[in-house]
């Protein structure tokens, strides 16, 4: 007999579990988070250029330096007309938020991520809201809305997969995890964020442990 304590390799395997990369469902897992995170990029691109390009056209401050100076102006130093673009805005968001599909309150980044699922069919009219709202010059922060997108298009894609609970929740994780790097200079910061707002940050899985701690540390 072995004895478990003086056999190394037997001692990996029980702290990190079978070797799962040699597993078929592993690399559907894997083709399908590079895809994921490539859908993600695209829509992190239409998302930060949509509320710029709105942003842009009605201030007239269409390059950085614009920008900046923008941002250090005096009270009262703006167009009157700026408070009717605004008001307008917010009317329009308004609109939207009538439309059935959109939740009189929506849950929030902490909680989905908290969950690890996200309704595919309110996520649309978040997602149009949230670049509205910069786009009008609201002080909103962008998270909340790329990783409802993620996590909807994670959730929806495990639904259509038809997976397991457990399944469905790795793919809402990857697909927000994937929506958040557009938001970092290090994807590696987007994983570590979802990993530690998220269920996977409990004690004894050592797996996810080492294989989020070991790509930072590289």
């Amino acid at each position: 007999l072995v004895d478990p304590e003086k056999d190394d390799a037997l001692q990996l395997l029980l702290a990190f579990g079978p070797a799962f990369a040699r597993e078929k469902r592993f690399w559907k897992s894997f083709v399908y988070s590079f895809l994921l995170g490539g859908v993600m990029g695209g829509m992190a691109l239409l998302f930060f250029n949509g509320f710029n390009l709105l942003f842009d056209f009605w201030t007239g401050y269409s390059d950085y330096e614009d920008k900046l100076e923008a941002g250090t102006l005096e009270p009262y130093t703006g167009d009157w007309w700026w408070l009717g673009v605004t008001t307008l805005g917010g009317f329009v968001i308004g609109l939207v938020r009538l439309h059935p599909s959109m939740p009189e309150k929506v849950d929030g980044l902490f909680r989905e991520v908290r969950d690890l699922h996200v309704d595919p069919a309110e996520s649309p009219l978040i997602f149009l809201v949230s670049c509205l709202s910069l786009g009008i010059g609201a002080s909103v922060g962008p998270e909340a809305a790329m990783g409802n997108m993620g996590g909807a298009l994670g959730t929806l894609l495990g639904e259509m997969r038809d997976q397991s609970d457990r399944r469905k929740a790795i793919s809402a994780f990857a697909g927000m995890a994937g929506a958040m790097g557009a938001l970092f200079p290090s994807p590696v910061l987007s994983a570590l964020l979802i990993h530690e707002l998220s269920v996977t940050s409990r004690p004894g899985d050592p797996r996810f442990n080492a294989a989020v701690t070991t790509p930072l540390a590289s």
